[in-house]
């Protein structure tokens, strides 16, 4: 509990400017020793409320994070003569705020959307060199009409692999098609740098919104082939923002099963780190529970007028989630037990986490999030690129702040990290500052008032949304009867 003593407020941390409520510009003015505790009381009830703690996150997969968020971001220009050549990305030291090591991140290959008739998805992307880090694919994210047709083409085409198909499993046509048109560039820079470098480079693959369906697709479609899953042999994986779901299977455990032979098959051969499969999703963002059936209640409204979307509800139910999911809920991030996640063993533990994820974006924990964030949330506001770089940075600086360096292994000391941005990036060094002793008092109460809140969004919430459901489609329905009469006379 000792860190909400020298930690901003909730109120504070769910600024709904973010960058103006991290540790530097909030501790001159900190609360009161009472307001604190407060927020200790806060965050424990939301909780209990959420059903999922939040878990001790990786530094070092936050500074990846920030790095991929800022490049996602970048790739959102218009032509690719407004790309700087290099940027640099600042990411903070353990346990001082202000000591920072700043980043290089070069461009290397720059490929604009293209209007060719003949490319039927086409899609911009980007490739960096990081210092540290490696090599990063980052796709834009929906900017036209063209990008829209992709998001709404949920029919799902089978999963091929040198195998054949994959029994069962299948994934969102319009991502799959699209990322395959980029293999043969993407694989020719990763051997290009490789080789110039003298050594395997790590290969990270990012993007938000439609970008990040189109990370989560090709990552799919170099595994899928022994020629091309080779990328992967020094490590890396996928980061995605916002992304949507873009695997479906009727059969969860058999598919991931599948898709854990074909990962471990990869891991396999450089013999180095597992990869990292990561997604992020921010409060009440909508994108990411388009598919899933996280929306049944918004697209059984729809169907009322629109009968053809019924066979788009029934298709988007079966998508599944790829990889593991962090949940940026108000002033916490939130992680489903990675113990079923990629990291376990069982096919039955995949599918088994794959349903926690998909318990945690139903659509039913959206009044949850806006009582967190005291109404400051939206699904079209949340999705905002800006909003996904203001949580993360924020999240990241707060947690190097939280974290003395005394809690951390050698290799993990500041001098250390400015020496070797490699250290920045090191998930397998990642040593956690142990858990705090927290007073038995006011964790009792907060679970007293979580579980409260908790059975009261959970039951009042539904039917008051069934209400307010009910009383538009009558507006609407006597809208529609009236329309004619109104224009006859």
């Amino acid at each position: 509990m000792w860190q909400y003593l020298t930690r901003p407020t909730a109120a504070s941390r769910d600024s709904s400017d973010v960058s103006e409520a991290t540790p530097s510009s909030t501790s001159a003015s900190s609360s009161s020793t009472f307001a604190r505790l407060s927020s200790y009381v806060y965050d424990k009830a939301a909780d209990v409320a959420f059903d999922l703690a939040p878990v001790e996150q990786s530094l070092s997969l936050l500074r990846i994070s920030a790095v991929l968020v800022e490049l996602s971001h970048l790739v959102y220009v218009t032509h690719t003569a407004d790309v700087q050549q290099q940027t640099h990305v600042d990411l903070p030291l353990l346990g001082n705020f202000s000591n920072r090591r700043s980043v290089a991140c070069k461009l290397l290959h720059f490929r604009e959307a293209s209007q060719d008739q003949q490319i039927q998805s086409p899609q911009q992307y980007g490739v960096w060199q990081v210092e540290g880090l490696g090599l990063v694919v980052a796709f834009r994210g929906t900017s036209s009409w063209d990008d829209v047709f992709v998001d709404i083409n949920v029919r799902p085409t089978p999963l091929i692999c040198e195998e054949g198909a994959m029994n069962g499993t299948q994934v969102h046509a319009g991502f799959w098609e699209g990322a395959k048109q980029h293999i043969e560039d993407i694989k020719q820079v990763v051997q290009q740098q490789n080789s110039q470098a003298g050594r395997r480079l790590p290969v990270w693959i990012t993007g938000h919104s439609l970008g990040g369906g189109y990370a989560n697709c090709m990552m799919l479609h170099l595994l899928a082939s022994k020629r091309t899953a080779d990328i992967f042999s020094a490590g890396g994986g996928s980061v995605t923002f916002g992304a949507p779901m873009v695997l479906y299977s009727r059969h969860p455990a058999q598919m991931y099963k599948q898709l854990h032979t074909l990962q471990r098959a990869a891991e396999g051969r450089g013999r180095k780190r597992k990869l990292q499969c990561h997604n992020f999703v921010n409060n009440a963002d909508a994108v990411p529970r388009f598919l899933g059936g996280s929306l049944n209640a918004v697209h059984q409204a729809v169907e009322n007028y629109a009968p053809s979307m019924s066979a788009v509800r029934e298709t988007s139910q079966h998508y599944m989630p790829f990889g593991q999911y962090h949940f940026i809920h108000g002033a916490q991030i939130r992680t489903p037990d990675p113990s079923g996640s990629d990291e376990a063993g069982s096919p039955s533990s995949h599918a088994e986490y794959a349903e926690r994820v998909r318990h945690q974006l139903d659509a039913r924990h959206l009044p949850k999030i806006a009582w967190l964030t005291g109404g400051r949330t939206g699904g079209l506001m949340d999705h905002k690129m800006l909003a996904y770089q203001q949580r993360i940075r924020h999240h990241m600086d707060q947690l190097a702040m939280d974290h003395p360096k005394n809690h951390f292994s050698q290799t993990l000391q500041p001098e250390n990290e400015d020496q070797d941005p490699a250290k920045l990036f090191d998930i397998a060094a990642d040593a956690h500052q142990a858990a705090p002793v927290h007073a038995a008092l006011l964790d009792g109460v907060a679970h007293k008032l979580g579980s409260a809140g908790k059975a009261a969004l959970s039951e009042w919430a539904p039917q008051v949304g069934t209400a307010a459901m009910a009383a538009a489609s009558n507006r609407w329905s006597s809208y529609w009867q009236k329309a004619p009469t109104n224009s006859s006379a």
